[in-house]
């Protein structure tokens, strides 16, 4: 996989995955095809929990 785009996401979502996904790359690049992102947040507790997370 040649680049990271993460333009797509919210500022907070890219910038905690950001590093894992930079870790992984400059490990594994050459057997990466793509990354995928997925979440849900099921309850309004579970996203409440979350967004705070993310706004840290």
């Amino acid at each position: 996989m040649a680049d990271l785009n993460l333009e797509n996401l919210k500022p907070g979502v890219a910038k905690k995955i950001e590093p894992f996904f930079n870790e992984i790359l400059d490990k594994y690049s050459e057997n990466i095809h793509s990354i995928n992102v997925t979440g849900t947040a099921i309850t309004e507790e579970k996203l409440g929990k979350i967004v705070d997370k993310i706004n840290e």
